[in-house]
């Protein structure tokens, strides 16, 4: 463990390249730190293959996983590992949809693990998930040890889950044909180890809300100081700050990714690579503006890895007010706030400008075209305006609304006395008046409520016009049973009854 970037990169190849130029070089070949996991071994099982899956699940920056090798024990003999993407589930028996990535014949060894590197190793991203098949090919039903599922998770860490899933009785790669009966069978472990490596984001402003929350007060704190003209930290540029915090070791601030996150205790920081390895030493004091690193792909002029353009300029400066959270969407948010303010203010005389006053009704009684039976109108807090209902409030020229931000009214004008009071569903303590068209038990005179799923269970009219089963009645029968229809109808039953059985 403990490996960190720049440990496979020679000196030589270090003197042609631009420290900053070697960053997307490097970005996809190396790992930061080695793991291994060792899943729970309890010798319950022995026979000739283990299929199950790898994922990798994390609230961690990390960029990828690769897994190398996997380590087992048993007999073993010819061994072969295969891969396939997503889950085995389901594919159990489909050969075509796996990979084969490593084959290899191994002496006995029932007590060591013995490693199986694989031919090129297999790359995870965060969210990502993979099937794993290991087989031996000795007959009998020693090749492989594996245990009973004793939970759905065979082992977790930060990052790196390994699942339960099915053994293998044949010993022809997925064989149909068992020693015992089915050749498969489901809620088995794998026992061994998985030897994997872990590829972690290197910061930029870009990802910044990605690390966790210790890494990102730091940076916030740094650029703070380094806007006040009393630290030191003014006479540096931007882009040597936010190149400083690139090459820093995110976790010795801790692993919490949030307010509400428990997060980790911080593990203890890799060595830190020395100045001759480091591929992101650059001896030559260059400008790291316009680096498209710090802004993506094309977010600024990286020729000769010195120079700047405005665009990428302006580019560092937004990334830095984004950091200090003074972004453009909150000058716009602002600026959203003042017009609101305004139409406030203009829409607290509402009822005096439509010729309103208490005591009189609201115009058709507070209803409108889309809630004919809702007699009060809706103060919206956004804008201040008094609206029928809030499809009224979308179609207003209120700003809030044009935006899709969905608000709630939380007062109401009276349609009946124009009174204005918190939102209730109970009537109007002024007039008496009641703001939804009221429903009874059944039709009363034609005013009731004809919707039979609200009536009373003792009520005669809740299941008329239903069968037995409960189903509505759509055709009549009526004329099944009377008529011509209905005479044939009854002959041709008594004709059946007469019948000797």
């Amino acid at each position: 463990p403990g490996v960190r970037v720049g440990s496979a990169i020679t000196a030589a190849a270090m003197t042609t390249l631009d420290g900053v130029l070697q960053l997307d070089a490097v970005a996809d070949e190396l790992v930061h730190e080695n793991f291994t996991c060792d899943t729970r071994d309890h010798e319950d099982h022995t026979f000739c293959g283990i299929m199950f899956d790898l994922a990798c699940e994390t609230e961690r920056p990390v960029e990828y996983i690769e897994i190398s090798s996997v380590h087992v024990r048993g007999a073993l003999g010819p061994m072969t590992v295969w891969t396939t993407p997503g889950s085995f589930s389901g594919k159990h028996e489909t050969e075509e949809a796996w990979t084969k990535v490593y084959s290899e014949t191994h002496a006995r060894s029932h007590n060591e693990l013995v490693e199986l590197r694989l031919q090129s190793p297999l790359r995870l991203k965060p969210g990502e998930r993979l099937g794993l098949y290991v087989h031996s090919a000795l007959p009998g039903d020693e090749g492989i040890v594996y245990d009973n599922c004793r939970r759905s998770i065979s082992y977790h860490d930060p990052q790196f889950v390994v699942y339960s899933g099915m053994a293998h009785l044949s010993y022809r790669p997925f064989g149909t044909s068992g020693f015992w009966g089915r050749p498969w069978r489901p809620n088995r472990e794998f026992v061994g180890r998985v030897s994997y490596g872990v590829r972690w984001k290197m910061w930029s402003p870009s990802v910044h809300a990605q690390f966790p929350l210790g890494f990102r007060e730091a940076v916030r704190t740094v650029l703070m100081g380094s806007r006040r003209t009393e630290s030191l930290l003014y006479l540096l540029q931007d882009e040597i700050i936010l190149f400083t915090f690139n090459k820093i070791w995110w976790n010795e601030w801790g692993t919490q990714m949030g307010a509400s996150s428990t997060g980790a205790a911080a593990p203890s920081a890799p060595p830190a690579a020395s100045a001759s390895s480091s591929p992101y030493s650059s001896p030559y004091g260059h400008s790291f503006f316009g680096h498209p690193f710090f802004f993506g792909a094309g977010g600024g002029s990286s020729s000769g890895g010195c120079g700047s353009s405005s665009a990428a300029r302006g580019s560092l400066a937004s990334s830095v007010r984004r950091l200090l959270g003074d972004s453009d969407e909150e000058e716009e948010e602002d600026e959203m706030e003042s017009l609101l303010k305004k139409l406030r203010k203009k829409n607290a005389s509402q009822l005096a400008s439509l010729g309103l006053s208490v005591g009189k009704p609201l115009p058709n009684k507070g209803a409108c075209k889309h809630f004919k039976h809702s007699y009060r109108w809706l103060r919206f807090p956004c804008c201040g305006r008094a609206h029928p209902c809030a499809t009224c409030h979308a179609a207003s020229d209120c700003p809030a609304a044009a935006a899709g931000q969905a608000v709630w009214a939380t007062r109401m004008l009276c349609g009946k006395c124009s009174r204005e009071m918190p939102y209730s569903d109970r009537p109007c303590s002024s007039c008496g008046n009641t703001f939804t068209r009221p429903g009874g038990g059944h039709w009363q005179g034609g005013d009731g409520c004809r919707d039979q799923t609200r009536l009373a269970k003792s009520d005669s009219r809740k299941h008329k016009g239903t069968s037995a089963a409960g189903a509505k009645k759509t055709v009549s029968a009526k004329s099944q049973r009377v008529g011509a229809t209905g005479s044939r109808a009854t002959a041709a039953k008594k004709l059946a009854m007469a019948r000797p059985a």
